[in-house]
């Protein structure tokens, strides 16, 4: 016999017993009282998209979007992004990093509508292909880069705890890097990438 906790832990199968019972056992089923409950009452049907403006890289973007979208869903299928990236979608990887507000943020569990008029930086935003960003061409000089997927993390992490502190030191760097995975065991590299950028900033 199922029993009255099967039908509440099961909602499809609890609608189609409703379905079943006579009008006289429910008046929520009564045609008269539904009328009733419903007159003069005029409920537009509910639209998740929202218009929505952002300012990334410098430029102002207006996207219509479902504002719970996470921004780096925005940012790579809307505004045509590929920096951040789609690792683990639980802000553990650091695929997905950009920066707000001089601070490191996992864009993959930011809902897009609390970005508001915060400046959000991507790893295009630091430099372009013809005028790289000193920490980029550090990068490349030192062959740092393998696959690229975590360089949005390295990077942006990297020059986010520089902006902030010029003067950090190498293990400071290595704790702030400390979330980033990367795969490609270069991390040598790129801890000499960042320490030359930062010898350079200082210079």
């Amino acid at each position: 016999m199922v029993t009255d906790s099967f039908y509440r832990l099961c909602p499809t199968v609890r609608c189609e017993r409703w379905r079943n019972i006579p009008t006289h056992r429910s008046r929520i089923l009564d045609p008269e009282l539904a009328r009733f409950r419903t007159e003069g009452v005029t409920k537009e049907p509910y639209d998740p998209m929202k218009k929505i403006t952002l300012n990334v890289n410098g430029q102002r973007h207006i996207v219509v979007v479902d504002a719970e979208t996470p921004l780096l869903f925005v940012l790579n299928d809307e505004l045509g992004l590929r920096g951040p990236r789609f690792g683990c979608g639980m802000a553990q990887c650091g695929a997905c990093t950009v920066i707000m507000r001089g601070q490191t943020v996992r864009s993959c569990v930011m809902p897009v509508r609390l970005v508001g008029q915060d400046e959000v930086t991507t790893l295009e935003g630091l430099g372009t292909p013809e005028t790289l960003h000193p920490i980029q061409q550090a990068f490349i000089e030192e062959g740092a880069a393998q696959c690229g997927f975590c360089l949005s993390g390295v990077i942006l992490t990297a020059k986010a705890v520089l902006d902030a502190k010029p003067d950090a030191s190498d293990q400071e760097i290595r704790d702030a890097l400390g979330g980033i995975l990367c795969r490609c065991f270069t991390h040598t590299r790129m801890l000499r990438a960042i320490r030359k950028y930062a010898e350079a900033r200082r210079a």
